[in-house]
């Protein structure tokens, strides 16, 4: 057997900041499929590593039970630090990779003791402002190749002392199973400090703030004004910078920065200008090399491979997901912006997580304050949204993005409820016309910043959009017929029957041009009365609501309803009514009483939960 070439899974990884004594363990997501109800936690199998580097297996039987306590010990949040695992590409079969464990090594005349790793990493967040070179902060450890703790020990020019990075460590493999033999190493990140000026120095900020370790010397960075790039610097600046004649260009909004301004702080609120408070923490980003010595590439070099790591602050929602996220951007690099390669089930599936993820990022959101409604006597201009930061960069009034009164998380909620159930049920997605493609973020009209997703900025500041794929996947979802994917069902079958001694009235439906599509015919009661029930189209399209008026005093219905395998279908009772039958589609309202068509209408629903008080509606 022979290695041709070494690969590290994941490529890219993310650790987050975690003061507890021991990580976060593994944890599954469930989700309700027939809803965008909350996901469930679940404590998954997960690998512990002992200080020395010795490895043992958990069950979920073992593990905390408590979402709580899989994300904190105590007060002091649990880091997240990933393992990146060694694979090989045969050369007996180039199109798999193969964990290299002890027995692949031994085929191949090698040991652990051939396998060696390394690993770079840098904070450059105040480099990325002041241009100074003698601002980044690097850690970096030689090969090795035990199982101890190897510390990221940052050193920076600029710093009185050293900024801790966390630590990396090759676990030792265990050789009961093939899961423990598998190389890897796992990377722990810092507990997520704060770092600043060393205090008293002339041209820095005087700060206090307990917390903040004083360790840096500079100059450059304490007192530093966005208004500096692109403006001359003096003669101390340019022998800082190594000679460079300007400031650099800065490339992300000052806000991004402790500033020194009062509160508000936002810099659009003080003429735009960020005083740099000198603060750093003790995030960063690099490489994880892993090379074997004893096997040689076609360039006469020792095979080797890297992966990249990123640090960040901990996820305080990890039971929800962003409606777009990085994944979704690679997913775009490498499958390109089309959904050729998708089928319609699985379009539909992808489209139905774009909906629920959007419904989740909506959830955790103060949809009033975001839409740019004044709040609690401060007027919209104080809080850092899209309308603000629009008018600031505009000069324009603040304008609200939908109407004040209609701003409400409940309503918007609603909203996804009734898309995610029109999704499941097969029907096209109707609302791909309110979606914002990516060449439209810059339009300004009240049209325009009212396309989903609202409310919300990008990276560049504007307002934000799908993907093109994400976009195109959704398209794909509405290709096919209605009801091609699923068993065609009778949208719901609901009996009106009128107060006692009232004539019966027969309203009816007929099939439509689809199954499951249904239209209102008239109908003669047994008195002779004409009665024709209007039906109000709902949104989405496909879907309808009978409405029924009857003269005088006539207002008692007892509608019964039965709820279906389906979100938001519903099938005829087993015992029918004595009353005629009126076909149609309910909404149902999720948690609360089932929601009938507009008219005085009052009775109960049969429902999974068993009866439900239907309230009047006027």
């Amino acid at each position: 057997m022979t290695i041709k070439a070494l690969r590290l899974l994941p490529p890219l990884a993310f650790a987050r900041f975690g003061s507890a004594p021991t990580p976060q363990t593994n944890y599954d997501i469930e989700v309700d499929h027939t809803s965008l109800g909350f996901r469930k936690i679940r404590s998954g199998r997960t690998l512990i590593v002992a200080k020395e580097g010795k490895l043992t297996i958990r069950d979920p039987a073992l593990q905390r039970a408590e979402p709580n306590e899989i994300f904190r010990d105590g007060p002091h949040i649990r880091q997240v630090a990933p393992f990146f695992e060694l694979f090989a590409i045969m050369e007996e079969d180039q199109d798999k990779l193969v964990p290299v464990t002890l027995d692949l090594l031994k085929k191949c005349n090698l040991g652990f003791s051939n396998v060696q790793w390394k690993v770079h990493v840098e904070n450059r967040k105040v480099f990325r402002r002041t241009g100074d070179r003698k601002d980044k902060v690097i850690a970096a450890t030689p090969w090795f190749g035990d199982h101890a703790q190897q510390w990221l020990t940052g050193t920076c020019d600029n710093c009185l002392g050293s900024i801790n990075f966390g630590y990396v460590q090759f676990v030792e493999p265990d050789l009961t199973d093939q899961v423990s033999s598998h190389a890897r190493l796992r990377f722990t990140p810092a507990p997520g400090k704060i770092y600043g000026p060393i205090r008293g120095k002339p041209d820095a900020p005087q700060d206090d703030e307990p917390h903040v370790i004083p360790i840096y010397q500079g100059t450059t960075w304490p007192g530093f004004d966005q208004a500096k790039p692109g403006n001359r610097k003096v003669s101390r600046g340019k022998k800082e910078s190594e000679g460079d004649e300007t400031w650099p260009r800065e490339t992300l909004p000052p806000s991004l920065y402790a500033n020194t301004n009062k509160s508000p702080a936002a810099p659009w609120l003080n003429h735009d200008r960020a005083i740099s408070r000198g603060y750093l923490d003790d995030a960063c980003d690099g490489f994880i090399y892993v090379k074997i010595d004893a096997l040689k590439g076609p360039d006469g070099k020792p095979l080797q491979t890297k992966a990249r790591i990123c640090v960040g602050p901990p996820a305080f929602v990890p039971d929800s997901r962003f409606v777009r996220t990085l994944s979704d951007d690679l997913d775009q690099v490498v499958n390109g912006p089309n959904a050729d390669d998708l089928d319609v089930a699985e379009a539909r599936e992808r489209a139905l997580d774009i909906v629920r993820r959007s419904s989740e990022t909506v959830r955790f959101m103060n949809v009033a304050v975001m839409n740019g409604n004044s709040i609690d006597g401060r007027p919209a201009e104080e809080f850092d949204t899209m309308p603000a930061e629009e008018a600031f960069t505009t000069e324009r009034p603040v304008r609200p993005v939908m109407a004040p009164a209609s701003a409400d998380t409940a309503a918007i909620l609603g909203l996804h409820q009734h898309i995610f159930a029109a999704v499941s049920c097969g029907a096209a997605p109707w609302f791909l016309r309110l979606l914002r493609r990516p060449d439209e973020i810059g339009d300004l009209t009240d049209q325009g910043r009212r396309k989903m997703p609202a409310l919300m900025s990008g990276a560049d500041s504007f307002y934000l959009a799908l993907t093109y794929r994400q976009i195109a996947t959704i398209e794909k979802a509405a290709e096919g017929d209605m009801f091609d994917q699923v068993t065609p069902l009778l949208a719901c079958s609901a009996t009106f029957g009128p107060a006692d001694g009232e004539p019966n009235f027969e309203p009816a439906v007929e099939p439509g041009g689809k199954p499951g599509m249904f239209e209102p015919v008239a109908e003669r009661s047994a008195d002779g009365e004409s009665f024709e029930p209007p039906v109000n189209t709902t949104d989405p399209p496909g879907m309808f609501e009978p409405m029924i008026e009857l003269p005088g005093d006539r207002e008692t219905f007892e509608p019964s309803i039965e709820p279906t395998d389906r979100p938001g279908m519903f099938e005829p009772p087993t015992e029918q009514s004595k009353h005629s039958t009126l076909r149609g589609a309910f909404a149902p309202q999720p948690d609360g009483p089932a929601e009938l068509p507009r008219g005085r209408q009052s009775g109960h629903v049969a429902t999974r939960d068993g009866d439900r008080e239907l309230l009047p509606w006027a």
